[in-house]
């Protein structure tokens, strides 16, 4: 679960530059897609940086345009890694929320 709280959040209500570390083994062309799994959104946008190289560390930024579950598949080859993951704004979990 991420609960950005660090500025990160932009007034469109996306959440901007979540770095996430990918540790491609083969020198293969890595691609990620979102699904989300709670209700239509725009599409998981993945920022994949080109000068890493085809092998070892990839930091690659996501970019959920809204808060809510998203199941992301990262695709290297005939390879792929697929994880759940959910964003909420950092109210929900605050301790000052107030009562309703």
């Amino acid at each position: 679960m991420i609960v950005p709280d660090d500025g990160r959040g932009l007034a469109d209500g996306s959440i901007n530059g979540m770095k996430w570390k990918w540790w491609p083994f083969e020198p293969r062309t890595l691609t990620i897609e979102g699904h989300w799994l709670d209700i239509d959104h725009a599409p998981l946008l993945a920022n994949i940086p080109d000068g890493y190289g085809s092998v070892g560390l990839r930091p690659v930024s996501l970019i959920f345009p809204s808060e809510g579950c998203t199941e992301i598949t990262g695709h290297l080859g005939d390879h792929s890694l697929t994880f759940v993951t959910c964003v909420f704004p950092p109210f929900v979990y605050s301790e000052a929320t107030p009562e309703v």
